[in-house]
């Protein structure tokens, strides 16, 4: 194991009721075998409540523990949703599935 390099795709703003409540980041980790991609789920003041895998998979930081807690799949606004614990419906501004869609093309045709 050794340290790898990440950076950031795309950020989309996570809102509720036309307030932001969060941003999305999609980061890639830059691995010898191939890029590792998945979206981190952040609040206000930057803290990470989670992220979700390009499968849909949602996991949770939970305080004090050193794994996070996988919730479930769900579609990426639903998996927010759930993050923010409160059930409360959120809206995405802009289309993470699209991003994560078109830099895997971009990855892609780098390759060939």
């Amino acid at each position: 194991m050794s340290p790898r390099p990440v950076r950031e795709i795309d950020s989309w703003t996570i809102a509720r009721h036309a307030s932001a409540i969060g941003r999305i980041r999609l980061l890639e980790i830059e691995d010898p075998k191939e890029p590792v991609r998945f979206y981190r789920v952040e609040n206000l003041a930057g803290q990470w409540l989670g992220y979700i895998d390009d499968s849909g998979r949602v996991y949770k930081y939970e305080p004090f523990e050193q794994r996070e807690k996988f919730c479930g799949v769900y579609p990426m606004q639903e998996g927010v949703a759930h993050l923010f614990d409160d059930g409360q419906a959120v809206e995405i501004v802009g289309s993470p599935g699209t991003a994560a869609a078109n830099a895997r093309k971009k990855a892609d045709q780098k390759e060939r």
